[in-house]
C-alpha cells in the first residue's frame, strides 16, 4: 500500500538476484526531495524553469543505482558444534526473530576453517511439497542429500524425519505444515532440511524460505555498510543501540525470477522469506531486469561542481539501439519522399523504427530466453537511469534444464521455439537488432559461442529463402557485466516505489 512505501521511504532499496550462479546484490538509496534543483525557489519561478533546474539536479546525481558485489552461492554456511551458534539459530527457528544474532554469531560469509553445516541454495526447495516435484537440475546437483524415493508415497506412506540419522550433517526431508507427525501427500506437506548443527544434540528441522531469509538478511545488512560508507565516506560508522540492531531488516527487498521458477509456491515462500515489517518485496522478471541493466549508464560520480554537468555515456547496447534507430528512420523517411515525389504527393511521415532485442540467460539451474520491443527514447535530462521509456515483453521461453550436460540441446531448442513465436506474433518485425547475454562470464560465453552456431546455421538455412526472417550470425551479440541483473533488478524496484 501507499502507507507502507512512505515507510520505507527513507531506506535504501535492496536488489538481489537470487538465482544467478552469484547471487549478485545491488542498492538503489533513498529520494531526497530537493526541490527545484536544491534551492527551495521553485515555487516562485515557471514551469520551464522548475523542470530544467530538476534535470540538471538529476544529471549532477550521476547513477544511483549501485551493486555492492554478490553473496556467492547462495549457499547458507553455519558453525557446527558451537554452542553460542546453536542457541543464535535455535533461538531464531522457535521464535522467528534474531537473525542479527544468527548472522553475528552463527552464520559464516567467508571461506574459514572449521566444520561447517552447508545448506545448499535453499531457494531452489522453496515451496515444493515432495522431492519428486524437484526439477531434474535440482535433484542431479544435490541427489546426495536427497532420500530415497519412496516407493509407498503414492498410497500416503510419506518418510517423517529420520532422528536417527547421523551420517549426513543436512538431508533432505519432508514434513507437514498442519502440525502432523506425518506428511500425508496433501498440500500441507513441506520439503525442508534436517541438520545436525551439534552433534550432541537432536536434529534441527528448517524450511527453505527459514534458510533464505538469512540470506536476504546478510544482503540487507551488506547493503547497510556499503550505503552508510557511500554516504559518510570511511569515517567509523557508530555502533546502533540494541533496538536498532535489525533495523535493515525493514529495508525494501525487489528480486530478479526467472520465468522457469514463477511458479505460485515458490512466490510465495519467498515473500514470507523477504522479511521486514514494513513494505514486502517488488518480483521483477530476471530477463527484463538485465535488460534495463544492460540499457543503464555506466556508473559515475555526482558532479559536485556549479558547472552544467554532462550526460554520462550510453552502455554499448543504449548506443546501438540509438544508432539503429536513427539510420533506420532516416532509411524510412527518404523513401518515404520518393514515393511520395513519385505519387506527386505530400510525404507521409513513417512510424519510426521499433527495435527487438533477444536476451539470453543461464544459469546451473534454467535458460531463459526474451523477446522485448524498445521504445520511446528520452534523454538523460528527462530520465537518467531508463534512457528508453518502453520495455514491451514479446515472448519469453524457460526452461529447468535436466541434469548436467543438457544446456546445449535446451537453448537451442528454446531459440528455435522463440524465434517461431516472434514470427507469429509480430510478423512484421525486422531481425533482432540485437542479442544481449547476461549471467555469469563462464555462462556468457558459452551463450556466445552456441549463439554463433545457431545463427550461422540460421543464415544457411535461409539461403534462397524469400521468406527467411533475417536472422544470421551478422546480429550483433552484446555482452554484460555480472552485475547487470541486480543493478537492472534495483532500477525497477525504485520505479515501483
Amino acid at each position: 500500500s501507499g502507507k507502507n512505501v512512505r515507510a520505507v521511504a527513507k531506506m535504501p532499496l535492496v536488489a538481489v538476484d537470487l538465482y544467478g550462479d552469484s547471487c549478485g546484490v545491488a542498492y538503489f538509496p533513498p529520494s531526497k526531495d530537493e526541490g527545484a534543483g536544491g534551492n527551495g525557489k521553485g515555487a516562485k519561478m515557471d514551469d520551464e524553469m522548475v523542470a530544467m533546474m530538476r534535470a540538471m539536479a538529476k544529471v549532477k546525481k550521476g547513477v544511483l543505482a549501485r551493486s555492492v558485489g554478490d553473496y556467492g552461492e547462495t549457499n547458507v554456511t553455519l558453525k557446527k558444534d558451537d554452542a553460542t551458534s546453536y542457541k543464535a539459530v535455535k533461538r531464531y527457528l522457535n521464535k522467528g526473530e534474531g537473525h542479527g544474532a544468527v548472522l553475528e554469531d552463527a552464520l559464516v560469509v567467508s571461506e574459514t576453517k572449521g566444520d561447517n553445516i552447508v545448506i545448499p541454495r535453499p531457494h531452489l526447495f522453496m515451496g515444493v511439497r515432495r522431492t519428486s516435484d524437484l526439477n531434474d537440475a535440482t535433484k542431479s546437483k544435490f541427489a546426495s542429500i536427497l532420500p530415497d524415493e519412496d516407493e509407498n508415497a503414492e498410497n500416503g506412506n510419506f518418510s517423517a524425519i529420520n532422528e536417527t540419522n547421523t551420517t549426513s550433517p543436512v538431508s533432505i526431508t519432508t514434513i507437514a505444515m498442519d502440525g502432523s507427525s506425518q506428511p500425508k501427500g496433501d498440500d500441507y506437506d513441506r520439503v525442508a532440511f534436517q541438520m545436525k548443527l551439534n552433534s550432541k544434540k537432536k536434529l534441527m528441522t528448517i524450511l527453505p524460505e527459514e534458510a533464505l531469509a538469512l540470506v536476504i538478511a546478510q544482503c540487507k545488512k551488506k547493503v547497510k555498510e556499503e550505503h552508510a560508507i557511500a554516504e559518510n565516506g570511511f569515517e567509523e560508522i557508530k555502533e546502533e543501540d540494541d533496538d536498532d540492531e535489525e533495523a535493515y531488516m525493514d529495508y525494501p527487498p525487489a528480486f530478479a525470477i526467472p520465468g522457469w521458477a514463477a511458479t505460485d509456491s515458490t512466490i510465495e515462500a519467498l515473500i514470507d522469506a523477504a522479511g521486514g515489517s514494513g513494505c514486502g518485496p517488488t518480483l521483477h522478471q530476471r530477463s527484463v531486469a538485465a535488460c534495463v541493466g544492460a540499457l543503464l549508464p555506466p556508473p559515475t560520480e555526482g558532479n559536485a561542481s556549479n558547472a552544467k554537468p554532462a550526460p554520462p555515456p550510453a552502455s554499448d547496447l543504449t548506443k546501438l539501439l540509438t544508432e539503429t534507430m536513427q539510420i533506420k528512420d532516416a532509411e524510412a523517411a527518404k523513401e518515404a519522399a520518393k514515393e511520395a515525389g513519385l505519387n506527386r504527393t505530400d510525404p507521409v511521415e513513417p512510424d519510426p523504427f521499433v527495435p527487438l532485442v533477444v536476451l539470453a540467460g543461464a544459469t546451473e539451474e534454467g535458460v531463459e530466453l526474451t523477446a522485448v520491443q524498445i521504445t520511446k527514447p528520452q534523454g538523460a535530462d528527462a530520465e537518467l537511469h531508463c534512457p528508453f521509456g518502453n520495455i514491451s515483453v514479446i515472448s519469453s521461453v524457460c526452461h529447468a534444464l535436466g541434469g548436467e550436460g543438457s544446456t546445449k540441446s535446451v537453448f537451442e531448442s528454446a531459440l528455435d521455439e522463440l524465434r517461431e513465436q516472434i514470427g507469429v506474433a509480430v510478423p512484421e518485425s525486422e531481425e533482432p537488432t540485437a542479442i544481449v547475454t547476461y549471467g555469469s562470464v563462464e555462462k556468457q560465453a558459452e551463450l556466445s559461442s552456441m549463439l554463433k552456431t545457431v545463427l550461422t546455421k540460421y543464415g544457411k538455412d535461409g539461403q534462397g529463402n524469400d521468406d527467411w526472417d533475417g536472422w544470421d550470425q551478422d546480429i550483433p551479440l552484446v555482452s554484460t557485466g555480472e552485475d547487470c541483473v541486480p543493478l537492472g533488478t534495483a532500477v525497477l524496484g525504485a520505479s515501483v516505489h
